[in-house]
C-alpha cells in the first residue's frame, strides 16, 4: 500500500500563518469549565483584531471585502478545489491548539460524503501532525452517542466534532431538542446548550453550501468564539474579513493542480436528440409534476409536463420515447423505468444516440487511459479512471449481476489491451502488469458507490471508497477504473485520477469545476511523494483528461469562466477606468483616463468609440516588453498592480467582460420615437392585415417535379459522433483544439408517420401528398434518410418547397379581409402606440448609429438599432438620403405565405414623394451577390410578399416592395420607384 507522505506546501503554511496572526497580543482567559475552550471578549478586543486582520490582509494583498467585526467573529480563506483546503484547516485547528490553548473544535460540512472525507483526511494526516505538533486529533463522528463523549472530552486533548449541517438546522433534530441528561455541562437542557457552553471554534467548509436561515439561525446557538470559513466559492462574492486568497487563476498558473484537457463527444445530431428536466412543482412527492423540455424531429424546443407513472413517448408523440415511464421525481432528478435518470437543469441525449454515446465516451475514456499509463507505470506512477453514471442497476443490477454499462466496459476495455499489447517495444513489466488482469477483469474495474440503491447502504459504500484511497494508489491493487453514481459532489477525490468520463448528466447546480475538481489534486507516486513543479516530467504528469458528452453544452467554456468567477482577480481582455479603479490600479476614474491614454500611446490597448479600451498587444510583444509598465509612473496609479492585471490576463484564459457601467438606457427596453412612429403608423397597420393566402396548385405536376428534384439533389452522409479535444483549457496561449470522428450505424429513431407529419406541418402538403412523393422516389434514395433523420427532414423540405415554388410561382394571391385591432409590436390593442419593444424584437446584435441624421429618422428614440446581419448595417447606414421621412427595422409581423410559415420583412420607409403623397417602401433584405443564389424556401417568401403588397396597393396604400440584395443601393431602389 503507498502511503501519502505530507509536505506542508508554501501557500498552506501561509494561509495558516495568517490565520494564527489574527489573535496576535489576544489575552485567551480559561473559563470555569475546563472542558471548554479557553475565550476572549470581543467588544474589548475589537480594535487589536481589526489591528491584525488589516495587517495580514495587507502582507497577502487581499484588498477585496471589508474588515468588520460586529457580535461575532467570522475569518475568511479562499482555496481553489485542489490546493488542500482540507490539509490548511486541519494544519490550522493544530495551529490554534499551540499557540492559543484552543481544545474543541466543530467542523461543518455540506454532505455525508465530505465528512467521511473529512474524518479519513484526518486519520491519514494524523502521523504527520503529531511530528509537528506532538499531538493527535481526537475525532467525533456526530451522532447523539458520540456528541456526549465530545462534551466531556478533556481540554488536554484536541477534540474535534465533524457533522453535517442537516444535523442541527431543525428544531426537530436530537440535538437541538431539551432533555435532562446526566453529564451535560452547566444547566444545559440540549446538547446544543451544553456544545454553547464549549465555546467552540466553528470550521465551516464550503460556505456557500450553508444555505437558508434556518441554517444561519442554528449556527449562532453554537455560542462559537469565532469561526473560520474554507471554501473556494463564497456565495454572492459575501467575504466575511476574508485574510488569504488562493484563487483559480493562480492555482492553474502556479501548478498547483493539474492542467485540463477535455475531449467532448457529440455532434449537432446529438444535441437535436435531448431531452431536459427543467422544473419542478407540487408539494410533495405524491403530487410533483416534472416539466420536460425535449426537441422534436423538427428539432423545435417543446414542453410536456409528467407524473409519476406518465409515458413521455405518449406525451410528446414520439414513438421512441414510450420506453420512459415515470418511475419517481425528486427535486433533484427524474428516474423512469428503463433505467434513464434526468437530472435537474442538464440536458441528456436519447434514442440511438444515447446508446452510442455511452459507447463512444467509454471507448474514449479508456484510450484516454492506455495513451498515458504505460510512461506513468515507469515513472512510478499508477493512473487511475473515473466514470461518472446516472443508475446504480446500469453497472450492478438488483439481483446482484452485471449490468449493460460493467460489460459495455468490459467489451472496450479488450479491445483496447489487444491494441496495447499489440505494441512494439512495449516495457516488460508493465506488460506483465496488463498481463495480470487479463483473464479477470472484474479486479480492474469497480463501482464502490454502485452496492445498492437504498440510502441506508451509503455509508458503507462511503467507507469502501474512502478506505481504499491509499490502497487505490499502489501497483498491487488491480482496480484502475472506477464508476459512482455520486462522486460529482464534493467530499471524494485520489490525486491519481488521470481521466475523468461523464456518462451521465450532473446536477446543474454542481459547477463544472467542482465537478472534475475529483481528480485536479497534484499525482502521488509509489513513494508516496506529490508530483509538483520541481519535477522534470510534472507536466506530462499532471494533466487530467475529461469526457463529456456535448449536450453538456460548452464544457470549455463553463470551465474557463468559471476559473475566471473564482479568482479575486477578474481581469477581463475588454474593460474601462471604473475596472483600473475596481482592481485599485488607480485610485479615481480621471487618474484612469490618463492611464488608459498613455496605454495607448504605447501600444499596449486599442480604446473604441464606447470608451472600452482591449488589450491588444500580443503575447510575444507582452513579454519582451512587460517591464515598462513596472517604470510607468503616473500620478494616482499603481503600476505593479496595473503589471499583475497584465500578467493575470495573459496567464489565464477567457477572463470575464468588463461590466456595462454606462447606465445610459434601461436594460431590456428600446424606445419608441412617438412623433416618428405617427408619420410610419399606416404602414404598420396595413402590414398586420388579416390575410389569407391563395394559390392554385396541380398536385400531379408537384408530386413529378419533388420526385425530380429529391431524387437528383437528395444525398445524405452517415451520423457520426465528433470527439473533439481540447487541451489546456485553463490557459489562454496554450489551448490547442483537435477533432476525431466515429461513423454511427444507420438506425432511425421517428417512426415513417412522425417523418411525415413534420414534413406536412411544414409544407402544408398533405400526408397522401407527401405518401406518393416518398413512395415513389427512387429505393436508394429513400434508405438515406435514416441515416440522420433531422438533416434528411430539413433537405427533403428544401426540394419539396423548391417544387412548389415552381408550381405556385404566378399562381399566387391574397384576400385581405380587415386591419387587425390585437395587440402587436408597436401598438396596444386599442391602436395606441406603446412607448417601447423589448430589447431583442429586432435582432440578435445591437447596431450603434454614427449619423445623427439617420437617428432622427428612426422610429425608435435610441441611438442604436438592433439587426441580424451585414446586409442590415449597411442599409441602415445608407438610409441617410434626404427623401426618407421616418424609417425602421420592423419587429414582428406575421404576413402568410404559400408554404405555412409567416413571412417578417426587414425595414420600412416613409418617402417625401413629388406629389406629396405619401409612399411607403418595405425592404428584404438578402445578402447573397446574385439573386439567384437565394434559397427557394426563400424566393417563396419573397414572392408571396410580392403578391401581399400588390394587394394592399389595390386597397388604396401607396406601397412599394423591393428586396435588397449586397450589389443595390438603398438610394438607387428609391430613385426607381420615384420614376414609377
Amino acid at each position: 500500500m503507498v502511503k501519502i507522505k505530507f509536505d506542508r506546501l508554501d501557500y498552506q503554511k501561509q494561509a495558516v500563518d495568517s490565520i494564527s496572526d489574527v489573535f496576535k497580543s489576544i489575552a485567551f482567559v480559561p473559563n470555569e469549565n475546563r472542558k471548554s475552550n479557553p475565550s476572549f471578549d470581543l467588544q474589548q478586543n475589537k480594535s487589536v483584531l481589526v489591528e491584525n486582520i488589516t495587517k495580514v490582509r495587507a502582507s497577502n494583498k487581499v484588498d477585496i471585502g471589508e474588515v468588520s467585526l460586529n457580535d461575532e467573529l467570522v475569518i475568511d480563506t479562499l482555496m481553489e478545489t485542489g490546493t488542500g483546503k482540507t490539509f490548511t484547516f486541519l494544519e490550522s485547528i493544530y495551529r490554534l491548539n499551540r499557540d492559543y490553548g484552543l481544545c474543541k473544535f466543530i467542523i461543518l460540512v455540506p454532505s455525508n460524503p465530505i465528512r467521511q472525507g473529512t474524518i479519513k483526511n484526518i486519520k491519514i494526516t494524523k502521523e504527520f501532525f503529531l511530528k509537528e505538533y506532538g499531538k493527535q486529533i481526537s475525532v467525533y463522528n456526530y451522532s447523539e452517542k458520540t456528541v456526549l463523549n465530545y462534551i466531556n472530552a478533556s481540554d488536554q486533548n484536541i477534540s474535534v466534532l465533524v457533522s453535517t449541517y442537516q444535523s442541527f438546522n431543525k428544531a426537530s433534530n436530537n440535538i437541538n431538542k431539551s432533555k435532562i441528561e446526566q453529564g451535560l455541562i452547566g444547566r444545559s437542557y440540549s446538547y446544543m446548550q451544553a456544545l454553547a457552553q464549549l465555546r467552540p471554534v466553528i470550521v465551516i467548509d464550503e460556505p456557500h453550501r450553508f444555505e437558508g436561515k434556518q441554517t444561519a439561525k442554528y449556527l449562532k446557538e453554537f455560542n462559537a468564539l469565532f469561526t473560520l470559513r474554507f471554501g473556494a466559492t463564497y456565495k454572492g462574492d459575501e467575504y466575511k474579513n476574508l485574510i488569504y486568497t488562493l484563487d483559480s487563476v493562480d492555482a492553474f498558473s502556479r501548478g498547483l493542480v493539474k492542467a485540463i484537457s477535455v475531449d467532448t463527444v457529440g455532434n449537432e445530431n446529438v444535441d437535436n436528440h435531448t431531452i431536459t428536466y427543467t422544473k419542478i412543482a407540487g408539494q410533495n412527492q405524491k403530487n410533483y409534476e416534472a416539466t420536460i423540455e425535449y426537441k422534436d424531429i423538427d428539432t423545435k424546443n417543446k414542453k410536456v409536463l409528467l407524473q409519476k407513472g406518465d409515458n413521455l413517448g405518449e406525451k410528446t408523440g414520439i414513438g421512441y420515447l414510450n420506453s420512459y415511464v415515470v418511475e419517481k421525481i425528486t427535486k433533484s432528478e427524474v428516474l423512469f423505468t428503463n433505467s434513464i435518470s434526468l437530472a435537474l437543469g442538464e440536458n441528456e441525449s436519447y434514442g440511438m444516440l444515447l446508446d452510442e454515446m455511452q459507447r463512444v465516451i467509454i471507448d474514449t475514456a479508456i484510450k484516454n487511459h492506455f495513451e498515458r499509463e504505460e510512461e506513468l507505470f515507469k515513472l512510478g506512477i499508477k493512473s487511475l479512471c473515473l466514470f461518472f453514471i446516472d443508475r446504480v442497476d446500469k453497472y450492478l443490477t438488483n439481483e446482484g449481476t452485471t449490468g449493460e454499462l460493467a460489460k459495455l466496459f468490459e467489451t472496450l476495455y479488450l479491445k483496447n489491451l489487444s491494441k496495447v499489447l499489440e505494441r512494439e517495444n512495449l516495457d516488460e513489466e508493465y506488460k506483465k502488469y496488463l498481463l495480470k488482469t487479463k483473464e479477470s477483469l472484474k479486479d480492474v474495474h469497480s463501482g464502490y458507490f454502485a452496492k445498492s440503491k437504498k440510502e441506508g447502504d451509503e455509508a458503507e459504500a462511503i467507507e469502501l471508497i474512502l478506505n481504499k484511497k491509499e490502497e487505490l494508489l499502489s501497483f498491487e491493487s488491480d482496480l484502475r477504473f472506477i464508476f459512482s453514481q455520486w462522486a460529482l459532489q464534493e467530499g471524494w477525490d485520489n490525486p491519481n485520477v488521470m481521466t475523468l468520463a461523464k456518462l451521465a448528466p450532473s446536477n446543474s447546480k454542481i459547477s463544472k469545476l467542482q465537478q472534475i475538481g475529483r481528480g485536479l489534486r497534484l499525482a502521488v507516486n509509489q513513494d508516496g511523494k506529490r508530483i509538483t513543479q520541481d519535477d522534470s516530467n510534472f507536466e506530462f504528469i499532471n494533466e487530467l483528461f475529461v469526457v463529456v458528452p456535448s449536450t453538456e453544452g460548452d464544457f470549455v467554456a463553463s470551465i474557463q469562466n468559471e476559473i475566471s468567477e473564482h479568482s479575486i482577480k477578474q481581469v477581463s481582455k475588454l474593460f474601462n477606468e471604473d475596472v483600473m479603479v475596481d482592481n485599485h490600479i488607480a485610485t479615481t476614474s480621471r487618474a484612469a483616463t490618463k492611464l488608459l491614454d498613455e496605454l495607448e500611446a504605447m501600444g499596449f490597448i486599442t480604446i473604441n468609440d464606447n470608451d472600452m479600451s482591449e488589450i491588444t498587444i500580443s503575447k510575444e510583444q507582452y513579454s519582451s516588453r512587460s517591464k515598462a509598465l513596472e517604470s510607468l509612473e503616473m500620478k494616482g496609479c499603481d503600476s505593479k498592480k496595473l503589471k499583475e492585471y497584465f500578467d493575470s490576463f495573459f496567464k489565464a484564459s477567457n477572463r470575464v467582460k468588463a461590466k456595462d457601467r454606462s447606465g445610459k438606457k434601461e436594460k431590456g427596453k428600446i424606445k419608441i420615437h412617438q412623433a416618428n412612429f405617427k408619420k410610419f403608423k399606416a404602414l404598420w397597420d396595413n402590414l398586420n392585415y388579416d390575410a389569407v393566402v391563395k394559390y392554385d396548385i396541380d398536385s400531379e405536376t408537384l408530386i413529378k417535379s419533388a420526385k425530380e428534384k429529391i431524387n437528383q439533389n437528395f444525398t445524405i452522409s452517415t451520423q457520426d459522433i465528433i470527439i473533439k479535444r481540447d487541451k489546456n483549457i485553463e490557459n489562454k496561449n496554450r489551448h490547442d483544439s483537435q477533432s476525431d470522428t466515429v461513423l454511427v450505424e444507420s438506425h432511425s429513431i421517428f417512426t415513417l408517420y412522425e417523418f411525415v407529419k413534420a414534413l406536412s406541418n411544414n409544407t402544408k402538403l398533405s400526408f397522401t401528398t407527401i405518401m406518393r412523393v416518398l413512395g415513389e422516389i427512387d429505393k436508394e434514395k429513400f434508405e438515406l434518410i435514416p441515416k440522420n433523420e433531422n438533416l434528411a427532414l430539413k433537405k427533403i423540405e428544401e426540394q419539396l418547397i423548391s417544387a412548389i415554388y415552381e408550381t405556385i410561382i404566378n399562381k399566387i394571391s391574397y384576400d385581405l379581409k380587415e386591419i387587425r385591432t390585437c395587440n402587436t409590436s408597436l401598438t396596444d390593442a386599442k391602436g395606441k402606440i406603446k412607448e417601447y419593444i423589448v430589447q431583442g424584437s429586432l435582432g440578435v446584435e445591437t447596431y450603434q448609429i454614427n449619423s445623427k441624421n439617420i437617428i432622427s429618422k428612426s422610429i425608435y428614440d435610441e441611438d442604436f438599432m438592433e439587426v441580424d446581419s451585414t446586409i442590415e448595417k449597411t442599409t441602415i447606414d445608407e438610409s441617410d438620403d434626404t427623401r426618407i421621412t421616418v424609417f425602421g427595422k420592423l419587429p414582428k409581423v406575421s404576413i402568410p405565405t404559400a408554404h405555412g410559415r409567416s413571412y417578417n420583412p426587414d425595414f420600412g420607409y416613409v418617402i417625401e414623394s413629388k406629389d406629396d403623397k405619401e409612399l411607403y417602401f418595405v425592404v428584404e433584405t438578402k445578402g447573397y451577390d446574385n439573386f439567384d443564389d437565394i434559397s427557394a424556401k426563400e424566393k417563396l417568401q419573397i414572392k408571396s410578399a410580392q403578391a401581399f403588397f400588390k394587394e394592399l396597393r389595390t386597397k388604396g396604400l401607396n406601397v412599394e416592395y423591393k428586396t435588397k440584395i449586397n450589389k443595390d443601393k438603398l438610394t438607387h431602389m428609391i430613385n426607381d420607384i420615384l420614376k414609377k
